[in-house]
């Protein structure tokens, strides 16, 4: 049994703030000390907080759920308790479970296997576009969890929601997910490498959406995040220049561009036969570093 309350820790604090839990909202008797929710999540390895809360925690969700789910590792039930939503597991493979701010938790990419079920399709495809936007879903945990639980009601409805989804997750991004899905389909040249590293003359670094090496030509998804404000554009020309002058092209798609892929499959397909290609198409649309 344990108490729902802050507790003095950096990580409890941050914890309770996140979630709105309130000091009031404790559980106790004047005979016995229960230790608070941080305290038992720090010390216990068995308890993980879990479902809407690891999101709520990573940023995916901007407000405090209903309650703090927590799962419990191995066969004893958590206690019932207030405000508790309490889960259970009678195993936990390693890579599910992460630290977010200090808290024991579960992956988001986890996470949001276990919450699939409790949204509609559209409001999951926002859940999962918020975490590529925040950086905190790593496509290649999001693809091993759905690997490990093929009959998994969240699973189901992840792949509902989106057909495509190891695709999808290539890319940063909801533009960057249409990419993605555009060079999938459309195109017959590649193969590209996702989020692809580019070391600069001065010993800088960039990013580029999609890179295909041995065309040394980048796409680029411009979504509405600044791209396209003055400031957005001014940025955009300078690392276009810098890529340039490293013997890169970089074509920028927009959401616009994406809704008529055949218009753009062409443009590209040109720039490609420009710059090398002999027009036979790749097999493997994408490949690792």
């Amino acid at each position: 049994m344990y108490g729902f309350q802050p507790g003095t820790s950096d990580a409890g604090l941050a914890f309770a703030g996140l979630l709105g839990v309130g000091a009031d909202r404790t559980q106790a008797t004047a005979s016995l000390r229960v230790p608070s929710l941080d305290e038992v999540l720090l010390l216990d390895p068995r308890y993980r907080v879990s479902h809407w809360t690891t999101l709520r925690l990573a940023g995916v969700i901007d407000y405090a759920p209903p309650a703090v789910d927590v799962t419990v590792v191995g066969a004893r039930r958590g206690s019932r308790l207030p405000g508790v939503r309490g889960h259970r597991r009678l195993r936990m493979d390693p890579a599910e479970h992460t630290t977010i701010m200090g808290v024991p938790s579960f992956t988001v990419a986890r996470a949001l296997l276990e919450v699939a079920a409790e949204v509609t399709p559209r409001h999951l495809r926002r859940l999962l576009r918020e975490a590529q936007y925040r950086k905190v879903l790593d496509p290649a945990e999001m693809g091993a969890a759905l690997r490990a639980t093929p009959t998994h009601p969240g699973t189901r409805c992840l792949r509902r929601a989106d057909p495509e989804l190891a695709v999808t997750l290539l890319g940063d991004g909801p533009v960057g997910g249409d990419l993605a899905r555009f060079i999938a389909h459309e195109l017959r040249v590649g193969p590209w490498v996702p989020q692809l590293e580019l070391r600069t003359p001065d010993r800088g670094l960039r990013i580029v959406d999609f890179g295909c090496r041995h065309l040394r030509l980048a796409l680029e998804g411009d979504g509405a995040d600044g791209h396209d404000t003055t400031q957005g554009r001014l940025r955009d020309a300078d690392r276009d220049a810098e890529l340039a002058a490293m013997g890169w092209l970089t074509v920028r798609a927009t959401a616009a561009q994406l809704a008529d892929p055949g218009r753009l499959s062409q443009q590209v397909h040109a720039i490609a036969r420009d710059r090398g290609w002999d027009g036979r198409p790749v097999v493997d649309r994408f490949v690792e570093v």
